[in-house]
């Protein structure tokens, strides 16, 4: 063995670049993931959050499928997180969100460096990385990317497959040779866009047009056989469809957590295409949609600031303006666009987490163009003065400041480190039931959060929570009435009649103790037979009497006093109160249909005490102060109509 061989590697530096400013970078480098990763982990909650990480947490527990599309890659990628050593399954669930968003982070840094130094090549390579750093900091610490991080869904992966398909589109972009190596990285842009459909399709397919550019080049280049080039994406592509194999074999083992079932090719497609919520994109979206997109230009200016936005489209300009850089600027202006615009064809609904999940892909892209806005601008500084040390220095700092104050003006509303409402609630709806009771629960928030426990923790196995207006979904309602045969009768009033009818209900009572939510959704004449017991009412075979209702209502308010004692001021998160808000309208419905006059008042007081207020309840209370006896709720029932349960949420009355 010669000298050569045992002698150390040495790691070159770049031509006259210092040990110094190498460490910068290497800094910059760690700091990009290491600073979300530590914000995420220090806000995240222990508990399942609402919408829908109840489900999510009991799907990645119990390797299940989760409602339409499926979300087969989140479950597998997820589940070796609750292996963990330490704390919840929640919080492990939350750890792989803080993850997921940490890594995206650390490639928001690492394309923003790829396209600052070919944007403004002069400025020295540790300030460019000082400002990717920025970069990736701003979009991480907006409330959009943040909120993702510390709760579990599906969001943050999916923005990691974005951000693993656009960093080597935009390498693409950069490469000058001809080699095979060049439509390499778009091949493997292609497989992390198929991982990416089985993930959250939609997201995936809006980000799909910032490809096209590069794709488009590929054949005004003049490079060597295109089509083979397209045959081998479409080919990695279909290659990361795979996880959607996941589906159909975990079907087969007849998994507990099953909104997704896929055992026909029929309801396969059901479930991929989610099918159930395509509505979502209905017409009057459409003839909103300058209104709704107007909306979506101030959602992105409230989570980067309206000065930083227009600053973006600067950035955008001056990769546009050049034609070494333009190929990078039209993908990522149409990732910034596309993305909004889709969002807008949606529908905009700022006050759900969830809308923002969608938006992501733009501010990252926001975020990138920001970058080379003020890269140039630094180069500039730099040509104009003999101070370069202190300009450089300067904005260095202001890179660093801007994310911190953004962060700071967020850190409230994302904070979930103490969140335990969703247990709360669950405590107090279930925590007295008798040992084989049937709960009903029809508003997904509620029933997330009451069926997934059993499989998160173990809680209440004794416990059927059902859900009649998942009945139709694949699977579901065969999984129910194999261990309820008597769910049947339910099934057929949801079927026939679109409710659960007043014989669905006084039939099951007479089988098991029942709890029934209190909802719109169950027909007029059966609330006679709920009996007022806590969030869920008691269901007797008979109607009860306003006699009785009213001796309930003291007791009834003393249990919502009680919950509002153990929460403290949790009830000020924002979907916490709207859940509030929603739970003390029906209280107030139920209590004047039943007569109960003065018990609805007080379902209303609570309402006001927590600051909600809807015309709806305005108008309840002004009917219940006059005349006296039982109320026609009618006016107030239609608040939601039954037929519109896929498409609308009740508690969008309540912001």
């Amino acid at each position: 063995m010669g000298l050569a061989a045992v002698r150390p590697a040495v790691v070159m530096k770049p031509l006259g670049m210092t040990s110094f400013e190498q460490l910068i970078i290497q800094l910059a480098t760690l700091a990009s993931a290491a600073i979300p990763l530590s914000l995420s982990i220090f806000t995240a909650t222990s508990e399942p959050y609402w919408l829908d990480s109840p489900e999510f947490t009991a799907a990645v527990q119990t390797l299940g499928l989760p409602h339409p599309p499926g979300h087969p890659l989140y479950v597998m990628l997820t589940k070796p997180f609750t292996l963990l050593p330490f704390g919840t399954i929640g919080l492990r669930v939350s750890l792989a969100s803080a993850v997921y968003g940490a890594i995206a982070s650390w490639l928001i840094f690492k394309s923003a460096t790829l396209v600052l130094r070919h944007s403004a090549p002069e400025v020295p390579a540790w300030l460019i990385s000082i400002i990717s750093l920025g970069c990736a900091i701003l979009a991480a610490t907006t409330h959009a990317w943040w909120f993702q991080t510390v709760r579990q869904e599906v969001y943050t992966l999916q923005i990691l497959l974005i951000m693993a398909a656009l960093y080597p589109v935009l390498k693409f972009c950069f490469s000058h040779t001809r080699d095979a190596s060049s439509p390499g990285l778009l091949i493997f842009a292609a497989y992390v866009f198929g991982l990416g459909l089985t993930n959250h399709h939609f997201i995936m397919l809006v980000s799909l047009p910032a490809a096209l550019p590069a794709m488009v080049y590929i054949v005004r280049s003049g490079t060597r056989q295109p089509a083979a080039v397209y045959a081998k994406m479409t080919l990695a592509a279909a290659l990361g469809l795979l996880p959607y194999l996941f589906l159909y074999l975990r079907s087969l083992s007849n998994v507990p957590v099953a909104l997704g079932s896929a055992h026909t090719l029929g309801e396969f497609f059901w479930v991929v295409s989610a099918k159930v919520y395509q509505k979502s994109m209905h017409q009057e979206n459409a003839v909103y949609l300058q209104d709704n997109a107007q909306e979506a230009i101030f959602t992105l200016m409230s989570e980067l600031g309206p000065v930083l936005v227009v600053i973006s489209l600067g950035g955008a300009y001056l990769l546009l303006r050049r034609r070494s850089t333009r190929l990078a600027g039209i993908t990522l202006l149409l990732l910034q666009v596309i993305t909004l615009f889709m969002r807008s064809l949606m529908g905009i609904d700022p006050f759900n987490p969830d809308y923002y999940g969608y938006i992501l892909g733009t501010v990252v892209a926001t975020a990138i163009l920001i970058g080379v806005a003020v890269s140039v601008m630094t180069h500039v500084l730099l040509r104009a003065t003999s101070q370069k040390g202190l300009v450089a220095v300067a904005v260095a700092i202001a890179c660093m400041i801007v994310p911190v104050l953004k962060g700071k003006a967020v850190f409230n509303g994302v904070n979930l480190r103490h969140f335990t409402a969703t247990r709360l609630i669950y405590d107090e709806a279930l925590a007295d039931a008798q040992p084989g009771t049937l709960a009903i629960s029809s508003y997904y928030k509620l029933f997330f959060v009451l069926h997934s426990a059993r499989y998160i923790d173990g809680s209440r196995p004794d416990v059927q929570v059902v859900n009649p207006q998942l009945f139709g979904y694949p699977g579901y309602l065969a999984s129910v009435t194999r261990e309820v045969p008597e769910l049947k009768s339910l099934a057929w009033s949801i079927f026939v009649k679109g409710e659960i009818t007043e014989k669905a209900i006084a039939d099951l009572a007479l089988a098991f103790p029942v709890r029934v939510e209190p909802s719109p959704w169950s027909e007029p004449k059966a609330m006679n037979h709920l009996f007022p017991t806590g969030l869920l009412y008691t269901a007797l075979p008979e109607p009860t009497s306003t006699t009785d209702v009213t001796e309930m209502a003291e007791a009834h308010a003393n249990r919502w006093k009680r919950v509002y004692q153990l929460m403290g001021t949790q009830w000020q998160e924002h979907e916490t109160w709207r859940f509030l808000s929603w739970c003390h309208y029906l209280d107030a419905i139920y209590f004047a249909q039943m007569g109960a006059r003065a018990a609805s008042l007080q379902s209303i007081a609570f309402s006001h005490s927590i600051g909600s207020s809807t015309k709806e309840l305005n108008a309840l209370e002004d009917a219940l102060r006059e005349g006296s006896g039982r109320i026609d709720v009618t006016p107030f029932r239609s608040i939601l109509n039954p037929e519109d349960t896929k498409d609308a949420d009740p508690l969008d009355k309540f912001r």
